[in-house]
């Protein structure tokens, strides 16, 4: 797996989790890309992983909660939010 292929995935993951009102699954995360272009489930929690990881400097963070995935700002900058 390339770099530059987890950059993208985690781009398109990251895209999609600010544009959604509610926590994304893997799955539906997945169902995000054609049949024929979805990358493998371990490739998808691998870069969900990056981003993750990506968010540590940053004022939010990814959270992996019981119904899946978003992002949300971090508990530190929550009141002047």
């Amino acid at each position: 797996m390339s770099e530059e292929t987890i950059l993208q995935l985690q781009a398109i993951a990251e895209a999609a989790l600010l544009a959604a009102a509610r926590p994304l699954s893997l799955d539906q995360i997945m169902a995000l890309f054609e049949e024929s272009e979805q990358p493998p489930r371990k490739q998808m929690e691998h870069a969900l992983q990056r981003l993750g990881e990506s968010c540590e400097t940053r004022g939010f963070e990814l959270c992996k909660v019981a119904s899946g995935y978003r992002l949300q700002v971090k508990q530190e900058y929550a009141r002047w939010v």
